[in-house]
């Protein structure tokens, strides 16, 4: 049974926590598990093998939200954007743009005086990642605010 909140939520700003849970759900374990296995020597394998199950699953989780969405609400799906989902969406890339071009001036600039490698490819997954967060996150609050 659809609850009275879940019908004025719309399909974009559901498809953006979809975004949110899928690179939380997977990215969040391989940050926790890059940071505790930080002291030792993994091997190219080892790595590669963890990154790919990240990747694996943040698909999976975005494909199965993405059919069980287009399922729940078919026609949103279908809509094309309107004026304000493109302003919402250009408001959100914007700020996303600037924190992703700070992270990778850290990691290209700075980080191969002090280390290169894994730790530097891992830093520049993190800001990729933290500047999706920020895009989708601030997406879902523009449409909060116009939902009030």
């Amino acid at each position: 049974m659809e609850h009275a909140e879940d019908s004025q939520v719309s399909y974009r700003e559901k498809s953006a926590w979809l975004a949110i849970l899928a690179r939380l759900l997977a990215f969040g374990p391989y940050f926790v598990w890059v940071s505790l296995n930080a002291t030792q020597e993994l091997s190219l394998w080892q790595q590669l093998q963890a990154y790919g199950l990240t990747v694996a699953v943040q698909l999976a989780l975005l494909g199965g939200g993405y059919l069980w969405l287009r399922w729940q609400m078919p026609l949103d799906a279908k809509a094309a954007k309107d004026e304000r989902d493109k302003a919402i969406e250009a408001n959100a890339l914007k700020g996303a743009y600037y924190l992703l071009m700070t992270g990778m001036i850290l990691v290209g600039c700075l980080m191969p005086f002090s280390q290169g490698g894994w730790p530097q490819f891992q830093a520049a997954v993190f800001f990729i990642v933290l500047s999706e967060l920020w895009h989708y996150s601030q997406m879902v609050l523009s449409y909060r605010r116009q939902a009030l």
